[in-house]
């Protein structure tokens, strides 16, 4: 059923999710077992915050080029050679420890490679949606950010249950096994090719182009401003709500347990319901679901773990809505042929807010108490929610095609 209006019954759909499902729970495995073999390895907790550090940088730092590798490149290839060398990466790995020959600069070395892999395949995996399901952007955005959600409140226990029983680096071969599994289903995906000019610049030109045409869309850049602002409130939440849980409600590990979980509950629904929700414009879903979000964070005001506990889910349930919505303008906007350069410098952007809101929330809360860390956090969505209120965007509707800008 090709043609069906329920994405889910999308043949294509239905490949491309099973390979991304695999993908995400391989993902998840891979971020808790690397981290563990590093400790094991050199027995430092240092070296494991400094390979995180390395592979954060490698993603920010190659981002704009794998974006023009993308929209260089047939997508499809691009996929399926990102997947090959991972798993290539990571057989050496085992070859390497085997032989007796593995050092600590070569897992950093080969870990942010995996790292830029991975950041290749999720952006080319993003450039594909308006390709393969031009009518259904919305729909499967939603499904692909449902299975996202669902390996976030599931993947960990699976991942822990695997590396209790065959130890971090041998869960390597479960990693391997899994990717092996997308590769098979994204290569059978039919990507139609892009129309695009013959004329080929250079690779830095071509980079470049990207950039300019960021900064050259008003759109583009309004959706930069509100949502860096609104990523500054989000990013560096979760150690400061930590902090007014066990500081100053004094809640028991399993009450911290709860609310912490009840994030990815609002996050699975909100994936759920935003594929229903193809009839209001995009803008509007995002300035909507920024206001929720909106009422989440002044939930966290309130004396009381029930306000904090109620928060948590219609913090992350607007937020989930508003990020898929703006993917959607994205994705309607951009020229094909731009994507990939587009959305890996978005992507940057969005990375680099993050070690600021940590820096900027936690420092308040260190110095001012987890209150005046909300009061800030709700200040920043408010400016992000008044210049999306004034902007162009909310006209912006998913029903056309393409925008003219």
């Amino acid at each position: 059923m090709l043609n069906s209006k329920n994405i889910w019954l999308n043949n294509k759909f239905y490949t491309f999710a099973l390979g991304y499902l695999f993908q995400s729970l391989s993902q998840s495995l891979y971020f808790i077992a690397f981290p563990l073999f590093i400790y094991d390895k050199t027995n430092s907790a240092l070296s494991m915050s400094a390979m995180a550090v390395a592979e954060t940088v490698t993603q920010i730092a190659l981002g704009p080029f794998i974006g023009t590798i993308i929209d260089r490149f047939k997508r499809k290839r691009v996929i399926v050679i990102g997947l090959i060398l991972q798993i290539t990466l990571l057989l050496f790995i085992l070859v390497l420890l085997e032989l007796n020959i593995l050092e600590t600069w070569m897992i950093f070395v080969i870990g942010s490679l995996v790292a830029g892999l991975q950041a290749t395949v999720k952006n080319a995996q993003f450039t594909i949606i308006p390709q393969v399901f031009p009518d259904q952007k919305l729909e499967a955005d939603a499904g692909i950010t449902s299975i996202h959600t669902a390996t976030l409140m599931f993947g960990g226990a699976i991942s822990g249950l695997i590396i209790a029983l065959i130890s971090p680096i041998y869960s390597f071969l479960i990693v391997v096994i899994m990717l092996l599994i997308t590769l098979i289903t994204q290569s059978k995906l039919v990507i139609p090719d892009l129309i695009v000019s013959k004329k080929k610049n250079n690779f830095l030109k071509d980079t470049k182009d990207g950039f300019d045409y960021i900064f050259k869309n008003k759109n583009l850049i309004i959706l930069i401003v509100i949502f860096s602002l609104s990523n500054l409130a989000d990013n560096g939440i979760a150690p400061v709500l930590l902090f007014h849980l066990k500081n100053n409600l004094l809640l028991s590990d399993q009450q911290v347990g709860i609310t912490m979980s009840v994030a990815g509950v609002g996050l699975f629904i909100g994936s759920v319901i935003a594929s229903k929700l193809k009839k209001t414009s995009a803008g509007n879903l995002i300035f909507y679901f920024i206001l929720v979000n909106n009422i989440g964070l002044t939930l966290f005001l309130l004396p009381g773990w029930w306000p904090i506990l109620v928060g948590q889910f219609v913090f992350h349930f607007g937020g989930i809505v508003a990020n898929i919505a703006k993917s959607v303008i994205i994705q309607t906007i951009v020229p094909n042929e731009l994507l990939g350069r587009v959305s890996g410098t978005m992507r940057i952007l969005d990375q680099g807010t993050q070690p600021i809101s940590l820096a900027l929330l936690g420092g308040v809360a260190a110095s001012n108490g987890a209150y005046m860390s909300f009061v800030v956090m709700f200040c920043l969505t408010i400016i992000s929610t008044f210049v999306l209120f004034l902007s162009s965007i909310r006209r912006l509707d998913l029903s056309v095609n393409k925008q003219s800008l």
